[in-house]
């Protein structure tokens, strides 16, 4: 586990909303490995309630990754994925599936 400064805890935060948002399931979950302690830890009752929030949501994605495969819900259309597929940071795994479930759509509610 690493060790987040608290002035960049809703930096990364908004990066683990991201991460949800375009169905990254693998990168929330590392986030969350990564600095679960520190957001639990904060001071801020609004850092702690919003990092729950997108740990709950993290243990759906995964639930249902840990079924359907890795990247299962990696939503392929997103812009911020296909800009990462387009400088060649990363490949696209999704695109080999037959098929997309949006069953978590709502995650992050």
């Amino acid at each position: 586990m690493r060790k987040l400064p608290q002035d960049q805890q809703e930096s990364v935060l908004d990066a683990m909303d991201l991460a949800l948002e375009r169905g990254s399931f693998p990168c929330l979950r590392s986030f969350i490995e990564d600095y679960g302690r520190d957001f639990l830890e904060s001071p801020s009752s609004s850092v702690r309630e919003r990092f729950i929030a997108l740990q709950v949501a993290g243990d759906k994605g995964a639930a249902y990754e840990n079924v359907h495969g890795r990247y299962s819900l990696l939503k392929v259309e997103h812009p911020f994925n296909r800009e990462l597929v387009a400088k060649g940071i990363v490949e696209m795994p999704a695109i080999q599936l037959p098929t997309q479930s949006s069953d978590l759509g709502t995650v992050a509610a």
